[in-house]
């Protein structure tokens, strides 16, 4: 399992997982502040999920319990950045694939 294939890396939401899949990506890093030294990790994610099933707008299904019950499937490409620690904290982005270009390799 050790051994390198650049193609994990490549966005996999193609035939059948375009209408019923997701890829993800999760970059974790460390800031330091110029002034204080002080460090602190934060983290980038990258959500995609059932492009194939794109609308003009992302579709977020999980505060929807009727658009569940209608059979309704999410789809969307979010980005999420935040921080760990005391003063912790995150943000989402939802954007509709409409807005979204992620090239196949």
């Amino acid at each position: 399992m050790n051994k390198s294939d650049i193609t994990r890396d490549f966005c996999m939401l193609k035939g059948p997982l375009a209408k019923k899949g997701y890829d993800w990506w999760w970059h974790s890093f460390t800031a330091e502040h110029v002034k204080t030294g002080e460090q602190k990790s934060f983290y980038i994610e990258y959500f995609l999920c059932n492009p194939a099933r794109a609308q003009q707008g992302p579709v977020l299904v999980w505060n929807d319990p009727a658009g569940r019950q209608a059979g309704k499937r999410p789809s969307y490409c979010m980005v999420n950045a935040g921080f760990w620690g005391k003063e912790k904290g995150q943000l989402h982005r939802f954007f509709p694939w409409s807005q979204v270009s992620i090239p196949p390799e």
